[in-house]
C-alpha cells in the first residue's frame, strides 16, 4: 500500500510539473506571435496607467513646442540684432601714408573700376 501512495503521488507531482512547463512554454509563444504581429501591448496594464502616459506625452510636446517658439524668436531677434549692427559699420580706409605707392596706384585703379 505504501508503494501505491508514493507511485500516485509521483504520477500527480509529474503531471502538475509537466503541465506547469507546458502552460509556460505555450505563454512564451503565445507572447512571441504577439510582439511579431505588433499587438505588444498586454492586458494586464492599467488603463490609468496609460491615461497618465498619455497625458504626460501631450505635456512634454506642448512644453516642447513651446521652447521651440522661444528658441525661434530669440533666433529672429539676434538676426534682426546683427542686421542693424551691420548696417552701421562702416569699412575704414587707411591712409594713405601706411599704403606703398605700388599699392596706392593698384588702389586708386580699384576705387576707379568701382566707381564706374
Amino acid at each position: 500500500m505504501n508503494e501505491f501512495a508514493i507511485a500516485i503521488v509521483a504520477i500527480v507531482g509529474g503531471l502538475g510539473f509537466a503541465t506547469f512547463l507546458f502552460w509556460n512554454f505555450f505563454n512564451l509563444i503565445k507572447m512571441w506571435i504577439n510582439r511579431k504581429s505588433g499587438n505588444s501591448i498586454p492586458d494586464n496594464i492599467d488603463p490609468k496607467f496609460l491615461a497618465a502616459l498619455s497625458k504626460f506625452k501631450k505635456d512634454t510636446e506642448r512644453r516642447i513646442t513651446n521652447l521651440e517658439t522661444i528658441i525661434s524668436d530669440l533666433e529672429t531677434q539676434s538676426i534682426q540684432v546683427h542686421k542693424t549692427a551691420s548696417n552701421t559699420h562702416k569699412i575704414e580706409l587707411e591712409s594713405d601714408a601706411n599704403i606703398p605707392k605700388q599699392a596706392q596706384e593698384d588702389g586708386s585703379k580699384l576705387r576707379n573700376m568701382l566707381n564706374e
